[in-house]
């Protein structure tokens, strides 16, 4: 499997296809969740749509900082929700069960952990909300480890 490094001149033409894929991903997911909504409407009794929402998000929040208090509380010095990316190579079965939504924060979290600062909303938005995130850098890319670079070409590949 060969990895692919990229100098500083590519780095930006890489995260515009990046941010191209993750907009794509982003709309497909958003189009699903409508489907489901439409779906569960009809199976539940009616709720203020934003009372529900905010329910979910809080709840996706919630499940998310219990996540990364337990991998912490279990000794695991990689921050995060997805330490395993940065641990050890991906495989198929890591991922099968992950939404394309799951998928890219999970390799998104790996850029994160090096402190990359996110240009894509909300991304800086979601890992800001964790005590570990310290956007610094416009290009992490030399701080991965090879584990890493490759998990990342593995998502990609992967996602959606």
């Amino acid at each position: 499997m060969a990895i692919l490094l990229f100098s500083c001149n590519e780095t930006s033409t890489r995260e515009d296809i990046l941010d191209e894929r993750e907009r794509a991903l982003i709309q497909r997911e958003n189009e699903l969740l409508l489907q489901e909504k439409q779906v569960s409407k009809r199976n539940k009794p009616l709720r203020d749509e934003s009372v529900v929402e905010n329910e979910e998000l809080n709840s996706a929040t919630s499940k998310r900082i219990q996540k990364q208090e337990q991998n912490q509380s279990e000794s695991n010095p990689i921050p995060g929700e997805y330490p395993l990316a940065s641990s050890r190579l991906l495989v198929l079965d890591d991922i099968i069960d992950m939404s394309p939504h799951d998928q890219t924060l999970m390799r998104n979290e790996i850029f994160a952990r090096h402190g990359y600062a996110f240009k894509t909303q909300w991304l800086l938005e979601h890992f800001s909300q964790f005590p570990w995130y310290k956007p610094m850098y416009q290009d992490v890319s030399s701080r991965l480890s090879e584990i890493e670079k490759r998990n990342v070409k593995f998502l990609l590949e992967h996602e959606g």
